[in-house]
Parts: structure tokens; sequence; C-alpha cells
């Protein structure tokens, strides 16, 4: 018989803890809700692991996808998730309902708790039309062996509901002040690394940026994100470029416009280009996208951008964020673009001339001969970055190809 795990609800209360001090899209960060768990729960190092692998494999996007896309219960959906765990880590299946039901708990929804029986019956079957178990979530990337830097606000302190455990939880809200503060000094340690050279085109007027928040007024356009007029077209079977936007990039018209030349880097056969500001990003964050006409031209275009960046695939290391000083490279997929060769996310530092350093997470889709990159602003860490991009980078509809 597995040994019961959380008997004295640490563990559900420093998650929910985290939770109210951060968002649930802490659920979705391995690197920072490590951090965080490390300090919590010392003394509870299974529970602990067991939080961080779900935040790894995703379960928090499995399990809205299950309760508010499917319309599935949410207790039918907290088996569902913890039979995919289960079976992709190899951990013991109580484990993985355990950790399946804090999660859906952290995320609000009204669930058994993981210790009451399962109803009989057979084991829930995947619904119509979903891979089983779901690989990953909609998009994902191996974990990085360094935590970043965190930009998010700092937690405020919680309203005390009386009943036991609130002495602990006072000390453990201590604890995520503290770890928040170290987190955030690594980021501006990371932002001191080394650059390189600066590709994109600047100075040029962009939509506002709007807070990192879902509710916000559309900002007003300053040019209407039409192609540029280039003569060249798409291959045939290739997504348009306003398609492989991120979502959070919901009314390009008004958000993004185009990038003529000329660019610092070789782009032969250039369809469109477009510079945009995504809402889900800090102030001073862009995101450019670049399509061209065929696969020969986006390879000579893609590898003039790496060398203009002094980026290294030999040099690089395995992770996004990277580690301290250095470039990082992973392969990358998603929902719509399962995982193929030349499919990567890469992440590195460049510099605008003699400017600060900038962030940089660059993603390739070759199947639609395209590469978006989003820069962060000037002197700030790889943390935003690294968080939206694990959530709102990819498109949310599946991007077809233009009607000829």
């Amino acid at each position: 018989m597995s040994q019961q795990l959380d008997t004295q609800g640490e563990a559900h209360e420093a998650l929910g803890t985290a939770v109210a001090s951060y968002g649930q899209r802490v659920l979705s960060d391995p690197h920072t809700l490590g951090n965080l768990v490390a300090d919590l729960l010392p003394d509870l190092p299974r529970e602990r692991s067991l939080l961080v692998t779900g935040a790894e494999a995703g379960i928090a996007g499995e399990m809205r996808q299950h309760v508010e896309e499917q319309h599935i219960d949410p207790d039918t959906a907290v088996q569902l998730v913890a039979t995919a765990l289960s079976e992709r880590r190899a951990i013991d299946p109580a484990a993985g309902l355990w950790v399946a039901t804090e999660y859906a708990r952290a995320l609000g929804y009204q669930v058994r708790p993981s210790t009451a029986a399962a109803p009989p019956g057979p084991a829930p079957q995947r619904p119509p039309g979903q891979f089983w178990p779901p690989a990953l979530p909609p998009q994902s990337w191996p974990p990085a062996g360094q935590p970043p830097g965190s930009s998010w606000p700092q937690p405020q302190p919680q309203p005390s509901s009386g009943g036991p455990g609130n002495s602990w939880s006072g000390r453990k809200r201590g604890l995520i002040a503290a770890v928040s503060a170290v987190a955030l000094l690594g980021g501006y340690l990371i932002a001191a690394t080394v650059a390189h050279t600066f590709p994109f085109t600047t100075s040029r007027p962009v939509a506002a940026s709007s807070p990192a928040h879902p509710a916000r007024p559309a900002p007003k356009p300053t040019q209407r994100a039409t192609p540029t007029p280039t003569g060249r077209t798409l291959a045939a079977g290739v997504a348009p470029l306003i398609q492989l936007l991120p979502g959070d990039i919901d009314d390009p018209a008004t958000q993004c416009q185009p990038d003529p030349p000329p660019y610092g880097f070789d782009m032969p056969g250039r369809v469109e280009a477009l510079v945009c500001t995504d809402p889900g990003l800090p102030k001073g964050t862009q995101v450019y996208a670049y399509q061209l006409d065929n696969h020969a031209d986006y390879e000579a275009t893609w590898r003039s951008f790496n060398k203009v960046i002094g980026f290294s695939g030999t040099d690089a290391g395995p992770n996004c964020p990277p580690a301290k000083g250095g470039q990082g490279t992973a392969p990358m997929h998603a929902k719509w673009f399962p995982p193929r060769p030349g499919q990567l996310l890469e992440c590195a530092t460049v510099r605008d001339n003699n400017g600060p350093p900038q962030p940089v997470y660059t993603w390739t889709l070759p199947t639609e001969d395209a590469f978006l990159a989003a820069v962060g602003p000037p002197n700030s860490s790889f943390a935003a970055l690294d968080t939206w991009f694990a959530s709102a980078s990819m498109p949310l509809a599946s991007p077809s190809p233009s009607a000829s």
C-alpha cells in the first residue's frame, strides 16, 4: 500500500498560498514553484517533488482543457490527468491522483479528496479526438537547469481564516517573500550577461503595450497590419503569418504593423514581416514575426539571423532560460505543431549597438517557413518571457493555408 501523502495538509496549504500570492500561472512554472516549495515544504520531499512534477508535466493546462473546453466534470478530469501523469512519469497511481487532485483544487474546481474511493466502473476513457495519454501541455520544452528571476508582483499578505495551520501560513508567506527577493535579484544578475548583436529594426511607432492582465482596452492603431508588398507568395500548404501569431495578439490590425527593411540580417524571399505588441508581455517587449516564400529561403534567413546575433548551436546549453552568461536551445512542440527536426526554441541576450542587454526568445515553425522572436525590455530578465512562452506564445486556433 502506498504511503499516505500530506497527512497534515501542509502541501495543500503551501500550494494554495503560492496560488493566492502569484496567481494560477505559478502552477505552470516549475522553476518558480520549485523554488517556493523548497522553502515551504522542507520536511516533505515526496510531496514537494510531486508538486513540481505536476508543473513540469503541465497538468494545470490539461485540467483546464478537460473541464473548460471539453466540458468534462472535474472529478473525471482528475482521473484522466492522474492516469496520464502516472503513465508518462512512471509514478505511483495514488501519487498521481493526489497531485492531480491538489492541482484541481488549486484551480478552484470542487473535487473529491484524493483519499476518497473512485466510483465503480471502468477507467476513464479518453475524450473523442484527443491523443491518449496527452503528450504534454499545449506547448513545452525541457525544464531549465537554472531558475529564472521573477518579474511577478511581490505576494500580498492573506487574511487569516482561523483554525489550525495559521501560524504555519504566516511563516510560509514570509518565506515566499524572501524567495521572491532572491529570485528577483537573480533576474538582475542574468541581465548583466554577455550580449550579442541586436538584429531587429528599432525606433518605429508601435501600438502601446498593455499590462499583462486579461482585461484591457484595445490600443489605437498606428498602422494597419497588412502585408508589405514584396512580390513573393507563400509556398503551397503554408498558413499565413497572421495565423501564427501568439494567442494574446487577438487584434493584429491594432497590435501589429508591417516591419519593412532594412534588417540587420539577410532575408531572401520575404513574404511578410511584422512587429507587434503582445498585451501578455511587460511594457517595452516586442514580438517580431517573419515568413519566407519557400523552405530554402527560410533556412538561409534563419542561418543569417543566428550568425548576426552570434548564436552558436554547438556552444548553447540545452535549456531556456539559459545559464547565466550563456545561450540555450531546445526542441519545441505545441498543440498545433508536433515535434519535428528544426523546430526549436532559442534564447540569448542581445544589445542594440552599445545599449543595455535585452533577453530574446526565438522559436521556429519550419513547416510554415516562419520564425518569431520576443524581445524583452532593456535590463530585464528572462522570467517574464519564460512564463509567457509556456502559456501564450502559440496561436489559439489551428493554422490553415489560405484559400487559393
